[in-house]
């Protein structure tokens, strides 16, 4: 076939390209989804015209039909890490035939002093499709993906963006330049894998530590970003969540209550690991009601937020009355349970509006005061 002949068969299948390329992106998506494979994203195209009018007239390819062509259909995997990449190749392996003479594998070069573009890209025969069968004229149509990490597909799209292309007709400065560049790219992926697999590591010892009924003495649990997920399924916290329920006179969730909210209110109060909790959870329950009790009565008059605005009491919703009560429980003067709940306040709901904060701490500690709840934790 003349280039133009290609062309002409091109115009012509182009619909169906388009149908094909809807197919298997949809089967790519569903597979990795099925496999539990967090990527950046998925995405695929049909060649333009234009795009394939430049190839063909190309002087280094000759290409004697369409089918020639692997990359009139193109799909491109970006997942966070290099670790990722491993597994949503094997799916596709699994779903694809591959044509592994034309596939690359650019994550590995055989150069250790060259640094640069690095994708995984494979070519794969078009595989029988749930809707109408192709066009006879597409039956042995091939396609491409590639699968990058982010930092890889950034590289890749500066390079183009700059019309860089490593080889000795570079400029030898540029060249040193880009490979340096390259280079600390490749090293930032690496380090995002180990971290990657570090912090899994870290979550499964804290899920086997969490199981232990009082902990390891020995090292305390840190309560952070990853372990506040533990911690809010504690039995101690579920016992007083249902305390709650109680109260409120809800059922219980088991969606957790928004977790980075309560990991500040934590901190903001000085309750770092699990021993501090349990240290400031050891007062009476009936103390507990009673906080309870008045802080949504006052919760009421104050922003007509009380117990009807409740629908359910969602896991981990006690920590916020726990984190009061450390700052209630530990102060003497009641202008120094002010001071704290203004900051812990300021902290949490108003950090540009700091008179909101302190107004909100004064009306609650006089609230507890006029209902004589400070005399009763102290008798």
């Amino acid at each position: 076939m003349s280039k133009k002949e290609i062309l002409q068969s091109y115009q012509k299948l182009h619909p169906q390209l388009e149908s094909i390329q809807r197919t298997i992106e949809s089967q790519l998506r569903e597979t990795l989804n099925k496999a539990g494979i967090k990527f950046h994203s998925l995405s695929g195209r049909v060649k333009t015209e234009k795009s394939l009018a430049f190839k063909l007239s190309r002087p280094d390819r000759n290409y004697l039909h369409l089918l020639d062509i692997t990359d009139l259909l193109a799909f491109r995997v970006i997942v966070y890490s290099e670790d990722i990449i491993q597994s949503v190749a094997e799916s596709i392996e699994d779903l694809f035939a591959i044509d592994f003479a034309n596939s690359a594998n650019k994550l590995v070069s055989t150069d250790n002093q060259k640094f640069g573009y690095r994708s995984l890209h494979y070519v794969c025969a078009l595989p029988k499709l749930s809707e109408s069968a192709p066009h006879p004229d597409l039956k042995d149509l091939h396609f491409e993906i590639q699968i990058r990490t982010i930092l890889q597909h950034a590289w890749a799209e500066v390079e183009h963006e700059l019309g860089y292309k490593a080889g000795p007709e570079f400029s030898g400065q540029f060249r040193r330049r880009f490979s340096q560049l390259a280079s600390l790219l490749e090293i930032a992926d690496r380090e995002f894998a180990s971290l990657r697999s570090d912090i899994l590591t870290y979550q499964s010892k804290l899920k086997s530590k969490m199981a232990q009924p009082n902990g390891d003495a020995s090292e305390p649990m840190s309560i952070d970003q990853f372990s506040i997920h533990q911690i809010t399924s504690l039995p101690e916290v579920n016992h007083l969540d249902q305390v709650l329920c109680q109260e409120l006179g809800k059922p219980q969730s088991a969606i957790e209550f928004f977790p980075e909210y309560l990991l500040l209110a934590l901190k903001t109060v000085g309750i770092e690991d699990r021993h501090h909790l349990k240290e400031h959870m050891n007062f009476d329950e009936e103390d507990f009601r009673n906080f309870i009790r008045l802080y949504f009565d006052f919760a009421q008059k104050k922003w007509n937020f009380g117990r009807t605005s409740i629908e359910n009491v969602q896991r981990g919703y006690s920590l916020l009355f726990i984190s009061h009560l450390a700052i209630l429980n530990s102060e003497t003067l009641l202008i120094d349970c002010v001071n704290r709940l203004t900051y812990f306040y300021q902290k949490l709901d108003h950090p540009d509006q700091p008179h909101l904060a302190k107004q909100t701490a004064e009306e609650l500690v006089n609230h507890l005061a006029a209902h004589q709840w400070f005399r009763r934790m102290k008798s």
